[in-house]
C-alpha cells in the first residue's frame, strides 16, 4: 500500500485525510460537476472548482463542527468519494452523516462500501465524539432501495417532507431518519460488540429484512391519517 493518510480502514474501504496536497483533490472536486452523482444532491446547480474545493477544505480544517475524509476502495486504492460528518453540536450532541461515492467505480465487494462508510461514522459520532444522536436526510423515493439498506443500521425514519428536493423542474419528497445512543449500543450487544458485522452478516440481514421498509410503512400511513383528517376538516 502507498503512503497515504489513513484516518480509518474498514473491511473494505479506507478513510484518508483530505488536504490541498492530497493527490485525490481533482477527482474530489468533480464528483460534484458529475450530473449523475449530483442527480439526488443539492450540488450540480454551478459548477465546482479547484479553487472552491481547496477553499472548503482550510475552513473545513479550521472548525470543529465538521469532519470529511476521502473514501478509497481498500481493494484497489481507486479513489471512490467522500465521507462526512457535519452540523457537529457538542451542546445538543447531535450531527449529520453523509457519503457521495461514485457506485460505478465500485468493483466486487465495494458494493458493501457505502454501508460500511456509514456505520463507521456513526460509531465515530457517538464513540468518540460523544454524540447522542445521528440523522441523515436523501431525496425519496428516488433512493427508497438505499433507505432500506440503511435500516440495517438502526437508522429509523422520523418524518417526510413533501415535495422539498428540487432538481429542475423535478420534485421528490425527502426523508429524514436517526439513530440513538440507546438504539446503537442494543444494537451493538447483539453483533458482539460492533455496529458493522461484516459483508457475510450483512449479506445474510439483508435476506431477512421485510418487504417493505418502515418507511413505506410509514409513508402509507401517514398519507392515510392525513388524507382522513382533511376530509373530515370543515375548514379546507
Amino acid at each position: 500500500m502507498e503512503n497515504l493518510d489513513i484516518f480509518c480502514e474498514g473491511e473494505n474501504f479506507i478513510g484518508i485525510t483530505a488536504d490541498e496536497n492530497s493527490k485525490y483533490i481533482n477527482e474530489w472536486y468533480n464528483l460534484f460537476n458529475s450530473e449523475y452523482i449530483t442527480r439526488y444532491l443539492d450540488h450540480g446547480f454551478y459548477p465546482n472548482t479547484k479553487s472552491s474545493q481547496l477553499e472548503f477544505i482550510k475552513k473545513t480544517n479550521t472548525h470543529n463542527d465538521r469532519l470529511i475524509l476521502l473514501v478509497l476502495s481498500k481493494k484497489t486504492n481507486e479513489f471512490l468519494g467522500t465521507m462526512s460528518l457535519s452540523s457537529i453540536n457538542f451542546l445538543k450532541r447531535s450531527c449529520q452523516f453523509g457519503l457521495v461515492l461514485d457506485n460505478r467505480r465500485f468493483k466486487g465487494d465495494d458494493l458493501f462500501i457505502p454501508l460500511e462508510v456509514c456505520s463507521f461514522l456513526i460509531s465515530h459520532a457517538f464513540d468518540k465524539l460523544g454524540m447522542l444522536r445521528v440523522w441523515g436526510g436523501q431525496a425519496y423515493p428516488g433512493l427508497k432501495k438505499w433507505n432500506k439498506r440503511l435500516e440495517l443500521l438502526g437508522l429509523i425514519t422520523e418524518g417526510i417532507s413533501k415535495s422539498s428536493f428540487a432538481k429542475g423542474h423535478k420534485r421528490e419528497d425527502q426523508v429524514f431518519f436517526s439513530i440513538d445512543y440507546e438504539r446503537y449500543l442494543n444494537i451493538k450487544q447483539n453483533r458482539n460488540g460492533n455496529l458493522w458485522p461484516g459483508k457475510a452478516e450483512i449479506k445474510k440481514f439483508m435476506k431477512l429484512q421485510s418487504d417493505k421498509s418502515f418507511t413505506e410503512i410509514y409513508e402509507e400511513t401517514v398519507n392515510k391519517i392525513r388524507d382522513q383528517f382533511i376530509k373530515n376538516q370543515k375548514i379546507y
